[in-house]
């Protein structure tokens, strides 16, 4: 599958919604539709997630260039959801509880993992109780995992944002995003570039 594919099927799914609603009543169609759309996504995501553990858990290959890599993978199941938003074939309040459920499971690591100190520099922490995680004691190869999930990670959540801020101004439903855990974990996946000033004792 492809971004253009994607887009592709969310028009489809949204042209059958038409035709299905004006053989039907909306409020017949849409809980069905909108129940079915979120099973799909659920067992896809946590498809992709077994994938995606096993796959970094041995090596670290982040690039997204790698077509059969499950990064890749999540990247466009990202836009194909993006695209059912912004069709309204699902609520952000959908995509807010899936992504909020499925998306920590996902990544090996996790934002508060690593830490910035202010020390005579700027020293890069990893917590104690992390390390096992990646069997390994390479401190290098769990930094560079850490900043490529969260990259990884922020992007994923904007991309959502987006679609969510795209979807409120097309069809005006309320003032806010809907996206109340999404925007949670924007915070939480920031905040880990803070930097410390105080001296924190990290057993390594």
């Amino acid at each position: 599958m492809t971004k253009q594919s994607n887009i592709l099927t969310a028009d489809l799914i949204a042209t059958l919604y038409s035709t299905l609603t004006a053989l039907f009543t909306i409020d017949m169609v849409r809980p069905i539709l909108r129940h079915l759309l979120i099973k799909h996504l659920d067992r896809h995501v946590n498809f992709i997630a077994q994938r995606y553990r096993q796959h970094h858990l041995g090596k670290i290959e982040m690039a997204i260039k790698n077509t059969s890599s499950p990064k890749y993978q999540l990247f466009l199941f990202v836009r194909f959801m993006c695209a059912l938003l912004q069709n309204n074939l699902v609520e952000p309040s959908d995509i807010d509880h899936l992504v909020y459920q499925r998306l920590g499971a996902l990544f090996i690591t996790q934002p508060s993992d690593v830490f910035f100190e202010i020390t005579s520099g700027v020293e890069v922490k990893i917590k104690a109780s992390t390390a096992p995680v990646c069997n390994s004691s390479d401190a290098f190869y769990f930094c560079r995992l850490w900043i490529e999930e969260t990259r990884f990670r922020m992007a994923i959540l904007l991309d959502l944002s987006y679609a969510a801020l795209q979807h409120r101004y097309r069809y005006g439903h309320g003032h806010s995003l809907g996206f109340p855990l999404i925007i949670g974990m924007i915070r939480e996946a920031s905040s880990a570039f803070r930097l410390s000033k105080q001296s924190i004792s990290v057993n390594e």
